[in-house]
């Protein structure tokens, strides 16, 4: 709702084209994003000693006792 609100705001008929940029540039941000935590999640499971101790920390986070 609040896209189509902004939307709505920076109307014009000759310079329509800045809300699709901003969505643009968003879409590259969250990409950019993406692709630096795993560049960083790989680069954890190369070294043998952070990548144990990121498995014992996921398999503690995640054990439940019943």
């Amino acid at each position: 709702m609040l896209k189509t609100i902004r939307r709505f705001q920076h109307f014009n008929k000759d310079l329509y084209t800045k809300p699709k940029m901003f969505d643009r540039w968003k879409q590259f941000v969250h990409a950019r994003k993406l692709f630096k935590y795993w560049l960083r999640f790989v680069d954890k499971r190369s070294e043998s000693i952070k990548s144990d101790m990121h498995y014992a920390f996921d398999k503690w986070k995640t054990f439940h006792p019943n």
